[in-house]
């Protein structure tokens, strides 16, 4: 049984004071492909009613969308609740492992207890999760650029294979006066001018 001024404070708040059970930071910033932490904590009036945890996820058209417990199993590994945390701390905490810049959004933290029989949620303010792409990828997506200069590395590598191959085939074989005359022509590639052109 509840205390009387338990009691007295749910049924006389409004309800918007249903945020006070339930505390979340407002912002995390995080790289892709690394790990953070959404925190969230709740009261301890709250644990002792056997709580249930859900984190749900806006949607950009609307609505939202339930993010843990994962109803998709390649997602399971990558969402996790310290549950040990959660039954003794008050600690709710998200952990989003091997992030990707679609994870940004607004995430909420909500508490269920049941109470007279009924589920009541609680809900915190939401946390936004700001994902950005790290130096590496900004240099690969920057562009047409970056890819030129890939193509360039793997021709220029081809190239100085075959020219490998053909010199080592004459050297096995000999050379015919013909082959003596010939010369194959230098190859070089100097990247840093070819970069100075852009």
């Amino acid at each position: 049984m509840l205390p009387p001024l338990i009691v007295f404070l749910m049924v006389h708040l409004p309800a918007g004071a249903a945020h006070t059970e339930v505390w979340q930071h407002p912002e995390v910033f995080a790289v892709r492909r690394s790990s953070t932490k959404l925190n969230c904590t709740f009261t301890k009036t709250l644990q002792q009613l056997k709580p249930s945890l859900t984190w749900m996820k806006e949607q950009q058209r609307g609505g939202e969308v339930q993010v843990y417990p994962s109803e998709l199993p390649l997602e399971q590994a990558r969402v996790q609740v310290d549950a040990a945390f959660f039954q003794s701390r008050q600690d709710a905490g998200l952990i989003l492992e091997d992030l990707r810049v679609g994870d940004s959004g607004v995430y909420h933290c909500c508490i269920t207890v049941l109470q007279d029989g009924e589920e009541t949620q609680y809900r915190g303010r939401g946390t936004r999760l700001i994902v950005t792409a790290t130096e590496y990828d900004s240099l690969i997506a920057c562009c047409p650029l970056g890819v030129l200069i890939a193509a360039l590395l793997v021709l220029h590598f081809m190239i100085y294979q075959q020219y490998l191959q053909y010199r080592n085939l004459g050297t096995q074989r000999g050379r015919s006066s013909q082959e003596k005359r010939m010369r194959l022509p230098n190859i070089y590639f100097d990247f840093m001018d070819i970069l100075s052109a852009f």
